[in-house]
């Protein structure tokens, strides 16, 4: 996309925001979003949001970027590969004790799923990947079309897992594939969590006042 499409991309994020939050969402959202998917043509953006309107199942959740990839026409079962492929060589490059950060967020739903981080990095045997694939892609495919509302934003290794660093000093944390995606995306996930949080807390602290 380029600085011609912000119009018509931000539109389509508005009828997303209120399709699934009954409001539009805040310009830095919209920016973000039209960052991570610049790669796109608008016309692919926009293909990829009227199949996502029409097939997706879940309202609770404003879909994230990786999703809306995932609704690009013939994309499922190739997305699906490509994350596959990330995630081995990744295990294969870096394993089970650093802590790492994927650029697709499916991913980490993915692992999380399916024993986690440090389970797929180490403990599954290179003659038992082929069925480990066909579980990953299968649920891959899965949470593409029916995102969790919780998702791991980071995956954790061994070193933190196991507070190595607080005697041996912190590992740096890996982003794989394109970092600046991985960082967005994860930093967004935290703060979204974080005001979630905060707005319960505050309807809590506001339900026991009404109380007394």
């Amino acid at each position: 996309m380029t600085d011609n499409d912000r119009l018509r991309f931000a539109s389509l994020m508005k009828a997303l925001g209120e399709t699934y939050e009954n409001r539009p969402p805040s310009k830095e959202k919209i920016e973000l979003y039209f960052r991570v998917l610049s790669d796109l043509t608008i016309e692919q953006v926009d293909g990829a949001i009227v199949r996502l309107l029409r097939e997706r199942t879940i309202t609770s959740t404003f879909p994230v970027p990786g999703e809306i990839r995932s609704f690009l026409p013939g994309v499922g079962e190739d997305a699906a590969i490509i994350a596959l492929d990330k995630v081995y060589r990744a295990a294969q490059k870096w394993g089970a004790y650093h802590t790492v950060v994927f650029d697709d967020p499916i991913i980490h739903a993915t692992i999380a799923a399916l024993g986690g981080w440090i389970h797929v990095a180490s403990a599954i045997p290179e003659d038992q990947w082929k069925w480990f694939s066909k579980d990953f892609i299968k649920t891959y495919k899965a949470f593409a079309s029916n995102p969790r509302s919780e998702i791991p934003r980071v995956l954790v290794g061994i070193w933190e897992g196991q507070d190595c660093a607080i005697n041996n000093g912190p590992m740096e944390t890996i982003y794989i594939g394109d970092k600046q995606k991985a960082i967005e995306w994860s930093e967004q996930s935290h703060e979204e969590k974080a005001l979630s949080r905060a707005v319960e807390m505050a309807d809590s602290i506001s339900s026991k006042l009404m109380v007394r």
